[in-house]
């Protein structure tokens, strides 16, 4: 003999033999023998064939101790099983929350066309449609491995219409994957404590994450020209002459200094001389379009042996301005930084 329930709220509805529960105008029928005991609504009509599958606890959770558990209070609306009209056609909606229609695919062989027309049908009602699909018994890190079955699986539900409106999500284990194609790294993650609670929400929050993708598109766009430009200065000045110019482009001590002057035409004179014991080979840059000079000593001893080279940086106006730098095989030994009379800065820097 069955012994029916009232309830109101699904966490009271614990299943057990030959237990019914009342749940408003439903009633749901207590499935124990199955490897995870659930509950399933119970269908008055026999050509009612939207009821859970029986063998499905994971559909079975997601509508009822979920979502309809969770938002029956909020909204005051039953969320589950929805019946909506599409061309002359009812279609159930699994879970309806405000504007957002949700089905739950258990079984993972069903065709796409039926898949696409839930989607036309609840987006034709003005609803934004979500599929949630059961991959809850890997980890989300499968995705990533080449395991064919998962990849087919992915495959098929990525020719659907939910994943080309983004609106596509897989249920993992360990967290829930929305795959979104205008996103870094094409998807968001989250708890299903958190899609649940903040469903209303993921819209919004999923428009800002585009928005933050479209900017960081834009800046490594900006950042590739900025390359692309200095790989061109780079490849203009490729004469044996120009290797310091090169060289002070892209040194980390030095690219600060001269990258406003790094689209400019340099022309280079150079000369050798020997100066007490050191044998010097002097490098002189000049820029044609700015007041922007560099002097580039490289010092070697008599026998030929590198001992250092010195960077001078100077501009002519307003006032007559050097920096220097010196450096030897290890790096920058030593910056000199003195002001001369004439009131303006100059300082001496030794880099590698």
């Amino acid at each position: 003999m069955k012994t029916i329930v009232n309830i109101n709220k699904f966490s009271q509805a614990i299943p057990g033999e030959n237990i019914w529960y009342k749940y408003y105008d439903d009633i749901f029928i207590s499935v124990t023998n199955h490897k995870t005991p659930h509950i399933r609504r119970y269908s008055k009509n026999e050509n009612d064939k939207k009821n859970d599958n029986r063998l499905s606890y994971w559909h079975s959770f997601w509508q009822y101790n979920l979502i309809e558990d969770y938002y029956r209070q909020l909204i005051n609306k039953k969320t589950y099983e929805i019946a909506i009209k599409f061309n002359n056609e009812i279609h159930i909606i699994d879970s309806l929350v405000e504007n957002i229609a949700i089905e739950f695919q258990h079984t993972l062989n069903v065709s796409l066309s039926e898949i696409n027309s839930r989607f036309i049908a609840h987006k034709s009602n003005g609803f934004i449609p979500y599929l949630v699909i059961d991959l809850s018994e890997y980890d989300s890190e499968i995705a990533n491995k080449n395991n064919l079955k998962i990849n087919n699986i992915l495959t098929k539900f990525k020719k659907s219409d939910y994943y080309v409106y983004n609106n596509l999500f897989v249920d993992f284990n360990d967290i829930i994957i929305r795959y979104c194609s205008n996103v870094k790294d094409s998807r968001l993650e989250y708890t299903k404590d958190y899609i649940v609670k903040n469903l209303l929400k993921l819209e919004s929050e999923y428009e800002l994450e585009k928005e933050k993708e479209i900017k960081r598109q834009e800046l490594l766009i900006i950042e590739n020209k900025k390359n692309d430009k200095e790989n061109n200065n780079l490849e203009k000045y490729s004469h044996d002459d120009f290797k310091y110019w090169r060289f002070c482009l892209k040194n980390i001590n030095f690219k600060e200094i001269v990258k406003k002057y790094s689209n400019d035409f340099i022309e280079c004179l150079s000369l050798k001389y020997l100066e007490n014991e050191y044998e010097i080979k002097e490098y002189f840059y000049k820029s044609k379009d700015n007041d922007f000079n560099i002097v580039v000593k490289e010092f070697r001893n008599k026998y030929g042996k590198y001992i250092r080279t010195e960077y001078l940086f100077f501009w002519l106006n307003p006032s007559y301005t050097e920096r220097i730098f010196i450096s030897d095989l290890k790096g920058i030994i030593e910056t000199k930084n003195t002001v001369p009379n004439t009131g303006c800065k100059k300082c001496w820097f030794l880099a590698d």
